[in-house]
């Protein structure tokens, strides 16, 4: 951690350290000298211990908080001047999006951190509120499947900004999130009124056609009797 540059020429002179097969794809030429911060998210129950906490906190680096539905170690000390969020999912990893009462808790928290302090149930190693102070809070949303991440992170920046906790409202109509979830909605939409048009047709088409009602068969008819000639007495002829 100590070794982390903290600004993007310090990182720069780092990066000529690369190795030779980085040749002409290194870009170590910053346009300005902008601050450099840094987070790091433990994938393994031994990053759940004080002492990381508390290197973390030295070097004033954030202990990246994952909601990965208890995949891997969940813990929300506040180790930097900034908080950073991964949301992979609540129940499922990369799941069809969070419900509504997840989002709201999200909010809240969200809020908590943002305001200085901490939520009140949270979830820490080392025992104690965070030094009182704003701080930026980042929230991404890692649940990536299909159209869901871009349309969850609009719905949050809607909730609190509702409820009055955005702090400050950064979303401009350009914002690729938004633009993104404007496309699927649309897109959506778009889909439905296709399936909708086509479905009656297609449905009409495939339907059997209803079979004619069947004449009702003509009565047999009766064989004609042939009426036996009565054989005709040979007429006598008059005697002469």
């Amino acid at each position: 951690m100590k070794a982390l540059p903290h600004d993007a020429r310090e990182a720069a002179r780092l990066g000529t350290g690369h190795s030779t097969w980085l040749e002409g794809r290194t870009f170590l030429d910053p346009p300005a000298n902008f601050p450099l911060r840094h987070a790091i998210e433990g994938r393994h129950e031994s990053f759940k211990s004080p002492a990381f906490v508390a290197m973390a906190r030295k070097y004033g680096i954030a202990v990246a908080v994952g909601d990965t539905a208890g995949r891997q170690p969940y813990f929300e000390d506040v180790t930097a001047d900034f908080v950073y969020i991964r949301l992979h999912g609540d129940e499922t990893v990369y799941p069809d999006g969070y419900t509504k009462e997840a989002m709201e808790r999200w909010a809240t928290r969200l809020a908590r951190w943002a305001e200085g302090a901490q939520p009140d149930d949270a979830v820490v190693v080392v025992p104690g509120p965070p030094p009182a102070r704003l701080r930026p809070v980042f929230a991404y949303f890692d649940n990536d499947v299909k159209d869901v991440a871009p349309l969850n992170a609009v719905s949050m920046i809607v909730h609190m900004e509702r409820q009055g906790l955005l702090l400050e409202r950064r979303v401009e109509e350009g914002m690729p999130a938004l633009k993104a979830a404007k496309t699927a909605n649309a897109g959506k939409t778009a889909r439905a009124a296709e399936v909708a048009r086509s479905a009656t047709p297609k449905a009409a088409a495939k339907a059997p056609k209803p079979k004619a009602a069947a004449k009702p068969a003509k009565p047999a008819k009766a064989p004609r009797a042939r009426a036996a000639k009565a054989a005709r007495p040979a007429a006598k002829r008059p005697a002469r």
